[in-house]
């Protein structure tokens, strides 16, 4: 006998939607039935069940509704049409618009002898293909230490109340340190 999973890939999007929900508590379940009510905006599913927004947050950051509402938007995407190409795809062409290399017409479609540009909407549909394709550098930067290790900070302060040699000894201590 076959595996079924591997057969079936509308059965296993069931399953994987159901272990999901399972996944998560009661009250987190109703607020994942109200999203595709709510066109998938949190804030507007928590409102609908009269929850605070500040529960809202905490729900959509715990991991396991996070990977519910993965799951919840991937399942609606697909079943408009919406993949990682056609959104790929549609940036493509509103760059190639906004570049417009085409010539601009008229209202009765006759050539005014013009070449459009948007600057903008060609800059932001880049951006946003290489953010798809992962080509852009990361946002956040983690910045490490000597050997990747943390970062060290001195915590030596000069106070006004010290006595001047006691003030040169901490400097002459701080320039070592960070020498």
């Amino acid at each position: 006998m076959t595996d079924a999973t591997s057969q079936d890939p509308l059965a296993d999007r069931r399953r994987e939607r159901a272990l999901a929900l399972r996944a998560c508590r009661p009250h987190e379940r109703s607020f994942l039935r109200q999203l595709p009510k709510s066109r998938y905006a949190p804030y507007v599913a928590g409102e609908a069940l009269g929850i605070s927004t500040r529960t809202v947050w905490k729900l959509v950051n715990r991991p396991r509704v996070k990977r519910a509402m993965e799951v919840f938007l991937r399942d609606a995407l697909e079943e408009v049409g919406v993949s990682h190409m056609s959104l790929v795809a549609d940036l493509v062409e509103i760059k190639d618009r906004c570049m417009q290399h085409h010539k601009v017409l008229d209202n009765e479609g006759n050539a005014t002898g013009e070449y459009q540009f948007d600057s903008r909407g060609a800059i932001a549909a880049i951006k946003e293909i290489s953010e798809l394709l992962k080509l852009a550098p990361p946002k956040r930067v983690e910045l490490t230490g000597v050997g990747g290790g943390p970062i060290e900070t001195l915590a030596t302060y000069i106070a006004v109340d010290m006595d001047p040699e006691e003030a040169a000894r901490v400097y002459q201590e701080i320039i070592q340190t960070t020498h």
